[in-house]
């Protein structure tokens, strides 16, 4: 599959039945917008760990 980039697109998310089964769009791009802002300012990592831990715990 070829998506296209469009110049408003802030970044995409590739995900499976796993993760957009139990976490809607919008609450994913609303994590990942928070998780970058909070990455610019620290040096972290694991933020796709983390959204799929989110997935996880929803989906239990």
């Amino acid at each position: 599959m070829v998506v296209e980039r469009q110049a408003h697109d802030e970044f995409m998310i590739l995900g499976s039945g796993g993760l957009w089964g139990v976490v809607a769009p919008a609450q994913a791009c609303a994590f990942v917008r928070q998780r970058l802002r909070w990455e610019s300012q620290v040096d972290a990592r694991g933020s796709a760990d983390m959204l799929a831990n989110m997935a996880v715990h929803r989906g239990q």
